[in-house]
């Protein structure tokens, strides 16, 4: 959101969240991958929340050798915003890179059609696409890191990018930080400032603010019939203290100046958007937003 994008927590004196979506056959009657949408939602009165899809989609050219664009077919575990930039996790890659001053509009009215056809572009009956423009990815003979989540820390100097890896059963999972360049908001390096072993399994969503860590690791406490997660807080070195968190537990984003802690569920059913404060006491859930919407 655009309370970790920028330093005024605004654009254009409007306060915006961005919510991610990956394509599933189970849940489509699509013959395609259509691959990543993103919601760009207004949430600046909480009573009156407004949005508008966004295709995510990849820079290519046709058998004749002109501009089209095709899916970005990733699981997009999670983004971050900094600047005019959006990061978006793919899992066993590192990032892939948008430049958000490029939404482009198309035209609209063909659901299964995506690029350039008869002088016009597509994309699936979404009215904007949003084209890659960059990537980061793993050199030849590096650590093999996972690319599960990733949040922004705009408490660090410089601010940074917080990476981490889902691992089912293990407890070993690591998160990385990644110090951006701040005229940019680029990556200021090619290799991590730092890297910590969580000491949890099942991470969905981590960030951290002023040195202390926020984990959300799914399917961790059995309740009501439905296996939630659990939120996990604490600084490096010392016991973390952990409460109940969503069932399917994702994400996670700061608004600093207000303390509100975002995060989202990710099953069927049970997809929403919600804020609450930034745990330094048990949680009070602050409002839920976004009902689930058809891909």
């Amino acid at each position: 959101g655009t309370g970790a994008a920028y330093a005024s927590e605004a654009l254009g004196g409007k306060r915006l969240l961005l919510v991610s979506w990956y394509f599933k056959r189970s849940e489509s009657r699509s013959l395609h991958n259509k691959g990543v949408r993103v919601s760009v939602v207004d949430v600046t009165s909480p009573r009156r929340v407004r949005y508008r899809h966004i295709l995510l989609v990849d820079p290519i050219r046709d058998a004749r050798g002109r501009a089209t664009f095709k899916p970005v077919p990733v699981h997009a575990g999670g983004i971050a915003w900094v600047g005019r930039t959006l990061y978006v996790a793919d899992t066993r890659r590192g990032f892939r890179v948008f430049d958000t001053h490029r939404i482009l509009r198309v035209s609209d009215g063909k659901k299964e059609t995506i690029g350039r056809r008869g002088g016009r572009f597509h994309a699936f009956d979404y009215s904007y696409v949003l084209p890659q423009t960059g990537t980061y990815s793993l050199a030849p003979g590096s650590a093999k890191l996972r690319f599960s989540f990733v949040s922004v820390d705009r408490s660090t100097t410089p601010p940074s990018l917080l990476s981490g890896e889902y691992l089912k059963e293990k407890r070993s999972g690591r998160l990385a930080r990644w110090s951006l360049a701040p005229s940019t908001g680029l990556l200021a390096d090619g290799r991590p400032a730092e890297v910590f072993v969580a000491g949890q399994h099942r991470m969905q969503g981590a960030l951290s603010w002023n040195g202390r860590f926020h984990i959300a690791s799914s399917s961790q406490q059995w309740r009501r019939g439905k296996n939630h997660g659990r939120l996990h807080s604490g600084n490096p070195d010392q016991q973390s203290t952990s409460q109940e968190w969503v069932y399917g537990a994702e994400d996670l984003t700061l608004t600093p100046s207000t303390g509100d802690l975002w995060s989202l569920g990710e099953y069927p059913m049970h997809r929403a958007v919600f804020a609450v404060r930034l745990p330094a006491a048990p949680c009070q859930i602050l409002r839920g937003l976004l009902d689930a919407l058809p891909f």
